[in-house]
């Protein structure tokens, strides 16, 4: 037990006071013999000790009376810190992660959390002065707002002073890193031999617990370690209503964003409540200037609604699209963003294996003119034709550049080309080997096979098929996305006009993860075009007959430019949009030339463009053209625009995206019977949970309770006893 007010107890020699006054009344005393009072005296005799004992009860309640007021001004309390008791060192951390923008009332959770700070301050101020205090803030668990300090009158103040400064943060909580940094914290210091770890949260079921819904191991080790010098109250603020409905995902259909070429975007939103949604909208904005409205369908609770869109570009450079659903309980994530960089075109190599006398001659003639026909019709490819030897002396820089690489009757590969191909397809590019009468099988089977360790996905055995007995094709794989567009189409073309009179065989183990999209004649039929991906990542097609017209008919058919231009599509090196559309953990990495561009350069967000921050390329000692811009510094969600100045007095500007974290808009909240019910009894021994509301008023904290007003009972009690006995004991 403690003292709020030790000074006082000074005035404990006062309670002496009754007692010396009885004793002076004794001492006035005198002894006057009288026949009268003789009778009276011997009745005395016989009720002496009665009297005694009334005398002594009284005395003893005056007595009592005056120590519990002397405690009652000094403010005793159960765990107190002076007059050599021990000390306690009280570690607040604040979840301000973005899950507190949930709306409740007039305000929202993290509001009601701040709230329920400042009065777990002032309480603290009221019941244990004396005592350390350290602030934190589950954003930055590595830095404490206000660490080792005295808690004194001026406490609550100084708090509300920091706390105002504090905007909601945009990460999610990691209930075991707050946890464990502030036992850190509260160990730290020496002059505490009790710490008191309070956590102010939402106390949602995806912080808490794991995927499978069991507790989160971290946290439920971190709490089993808690001695008996430490205890933990978690504060629970915000709303049980967990409805919301949320854009989780903005993305762009094609592999690769270029000018004049239609572009599909897909959005989509869930309904993560537990309640079904009404019919809804979604409005999309391109570039901040067209606006469009497209109906939502009712969700279901946890169902998934797409609406699509379809946009042409008609300039390259940075371009911005934004979904937006109504505003519901929770707002961050009602929009989402997506930065893109129209690309001028698509580059393809296309390795012409045969040039022949004539351009027409050529193996690539009619590829290159499906690929990129040129006049009005716009593909959105560059077409770059090379010999079968410039493919090999092709520098890192350039390779890197093409998105999809065509070998057309490549006769015999060299270590040099393998190994080229096989970085390209690992790097995502898309590769198509159309077969030829040049192509030289063993060497293809041990450069590009490899007994299946290589890039190509098949053996090869030979040359087969007659010209004067072409066979026509068949679609083994309607299901593959190549054909689910147009299959009726591809079907009659293959079937009716598509002839197929040489190609090379194929040697496919049933074992083999590669998939049959076409087949000669019938489903039984030799399999005329494969495909596999290579180590998950590129797409490598082999074709087994020829991109000319010597082998077959396909090239002068409508389904050979509408098949080439479906396998880009769908083969193509994706487009790298991560970079530039980010989370709040993200962090923007840019390369800027010193030579072209100033070291500084703004960023701001489209949505508050008062909102400016200012960048610096890395100085000497560091990367002297890396620019690094934490998405945590930023305050705003959605599109933001980077300015680069060039030296020239001209800028450049760039588009990047901050969408907030999925996984904070599961609201659900968890619950403290949840709690206790799912992690072990022993985890929450020495754990206190209680909600927001308990904190308002005249509250006692845990393990720190008052007790002036059990002696202000006392004190009361004991002067009504000792009234109605002075009056019972002076009527006899």
């Amino acid at each position: 037990m403690g003292f709020l007010n030790p000074l006082l107890l000074w005035a404990l020699p006062l309670a002496a006071v009754p007692i010396i006054i009885h004793l002076l009344n004794r001492r006035r005393h005198r002894t006057i013999r009288w026949a009268a009072m003789e009778f009276l005296l011997r009745a005395m005799k016989r009720n002496r000790r009665r009297l005694r004992m009334e005398h002594w009860l009284i005395l003893l309640l005056r007595t009592l009376a005056v120590i519990f007021l002397v405690f009652l001004v000094s403010r005793p309390q159960l765990g107190g810190t002076s007059l050599g008791t021990q000390r306690t060192h009280h570690v607040l951390c604040l979840d301000d992660s973005a899950s507190l923008a949930q709306r409740s009332g007039s305000g929202n959770a993290f509001a009601e959390a701040t709230q329920a700070l400042g009065n777990l301050v002032k309480t603290l101020a009221e019941q244990r002065s004396g005592d350390l205090f350290t602030l934190m803030r589950s954003s930055d668990p590595q830095n404490a707002e206000l660490a080792d300090i005295r808690i004194g009158p001026n406490l609550a103040q100084r708090v509300q002073e920091i706390v105002a400064r504090w905007d909601l943060g945009s990460a999610n909580l990691d209930p075991a890193a707050i946890l464990s940094a502030a036992e850190q914290r509260s160990q730290s210091n020496d002059d505490a031999q009790l710490s008191e770890i309070y956590l102010i949260t939402d106390l949602r079921r995806h912080d808490w617990l794991s995927d499978n819904g069991e507790a989160n191991p971290s946290v439920s080790a971190w709490l089993q370690e808690l001695d008996e010098s430490q205890h933990f109250t978690l504060i629970t603020v915000g709303s049980k209503d967990n409805s919301n409905l949320a854009v989780t995902d903005l993305s762009c259909s094609e592999r690769v964003a270029v000018m004049g070429v239609p572009l599909t975007f897909v959005i989509e939103v869930t309904n993560r409540g537990l309640d079904g949604s009404d019919v809804s909208e979604v409005t999309i904005e391109i570039d901040d200037r067209s606006r469009v409205m497209l109906p939502l369908e009712p969700l279901e609770p946890g169902a998934s609604g797409k609406v699509a869109i379809t946009q042409t570009f008609h300039s390259p450079g940075y371009h911005g699209i934004s979904a937006t659903i109504p505003a519901d309980r929770f707002p961050i994530d009602d929009s989402r963003s997506l930065a893109l960089d129209i690309r001028e075109f698509s580059k393809v190599l296309v390795i012409d294996g045969d040039p022949g006398e004539s351009i027409e001659e050529s193996e690539s003639f009619f590829l290159a003119a499906a690929l990129e026909p040129g006049g009005e019709q716009t593909t959105g490819m560059q077409v770059r034709i090379l010999a079968s030897h410039e493919l090999g002396n092709l520098s890192e820089e350039e390779l890197a550049e093409a998105d999809m690489i065509w070998l057309c009757n490549l006769a015999r590969p060299s270590p040099q080309i393998a190994a080229k191909l096989e970085s390209f397809a690992a790097q995502g590019g898309g590769i198509v080997f159309f077969l030829g009468n040049q192509v030289e099988v063993d060497s293809y089977n041990q450069l590009l096979y490899r007994q299946g360790e290589g890039i190509l996905p098949v053996a090869l055995v030979s040359v087969a098929g007659d010209m004067d007995a072409p066979a026509s094709v068949h679609v083994d794989a309607r299901d593959h996305v190549l054909f689910s567009r147009l299959g009726e189409f591809y079907e009659f073309m293959f079937s009716q006009l598509v002839q197929v009179g040489r190609y090379v065989t194929m040697s496919i183990d049933a074992a083999d993860p590669v998939r049959i999209l076409l087949r000669l004649e019938d489903a039984e039929g030799e399999p005329l075009m494969v495909s596999q991906s290579y180590e998950n990542a590129g797409e490598v097609t082999v074709i087994g007959t020829s991109a000319d017209i010597f082998w077959n008919s396909w090239p002068r058919t409508p389904a050979f430019q509408t098949l080439c231009l479906d396998l880009h599509a769908e083969g193509a090196k994706p487009q790298e949009v991560s970079a530039g559309n980010l989370q709040p953990r993200g962090v923007l990495q840019r390369r800027v030339d010193p030579g072209l561009y100033r070291p500084d350069v703004s960023v701001s967000s489209l949505r508050d463009e008062t909102d400016i921050h200012t960048y610096s390329v890395g100085t000497a000692g560091e990367d002297a053209e890396g620019l690094s811009i934490p998405m945590a510094d930023l305050r705003q969600y959605g599109l933001h625009s980077l300015v680069l100045s060039a030296h020239d007095g001209n800028e450049r500007r760039e588009l990047f995206s901050r969408n907030p974290l999925l996984e904070e808009g599961l609201l659900e909240q968890l619950g403290s019977e949840s709690l206790a019910n799912t992690y072990p009894s022993a985890a929450l021994d020495r754990v206190t949970i209680m909600s927001s509301a308990a904190l308002q008023g005249d509250s006692q904290l845990a393990g720190s309770g008052g007790l002036w007003r059990w002696f202000a009972l006392a004190l009361l009690l004991g002067l009504i006893l000792e009234t109605l006995l002075a009056w019972r004991f002076g009527r006899r």
